[in-house]
């Protein structure tokens, strides 16, 4: 990819993010739902891709990459809804009679690097650990 066709990516993401529309549950349920289903559809590609690339075979290309990718998805939209909610903590007396609470929101875009022998796996590990506080986009 050139620069410049990186940087449009990059600014056509950020400004996804400023409109607002990528802090919904609904709009993160449906991307997460969506890479379950290309995953699912695009199985022998993937491995294709793998086995060519990386001379790994079609079952370590399943077990390592593959299902490892769909049961983190799964994983992230069963906690979705609860890693978004906001967490109460105690108040400060001086304030009484408030409440107050955490609120996880997202923050921007990220870029997420992944190692170069399980590159399809270890991008929904990162996937996962920033579900709750940031987007992530995958660059094809």
């Amino acid at each position: 990819m050139a620069e410049e066709e990186v940087a449009a990516v990059v600014g056509e993401l950020r400004g996804s993010f400023r409109s607002g529309r990528t802090r919904a549950a609904e709009w993160r349920a449906a991307q997460l739902r969506g890479i379950v289903r290309m995953v699912e559809e695009r199985e022998g590609d993937i491995s294709d891709a793998l086995h060519s690339d990386l001379a790994k075979p079609r079952m370590e290309s399943y077990l390592h990459e593959i299902s490892l990718a769909k049961a983190a998805c799964t994983f992230a939209l069963k906690g979705l809804k609860n890693w978004m909610k906001p967490e109460k903590v105690p108040a400060a007396l001086t304030t009484f009679p408030s409440t107050a609470q955490i609120v996880s929101e997202p923050l921007g875009v990220v870029l997420v690097i992944s190692a170069w022998n399980y590159p399809f796996c270890k991008l929904n590990g990162a996937f996962m650990f920033h579900t709750r506080n940031c987007i992530n986009t995958v660059i094809p």
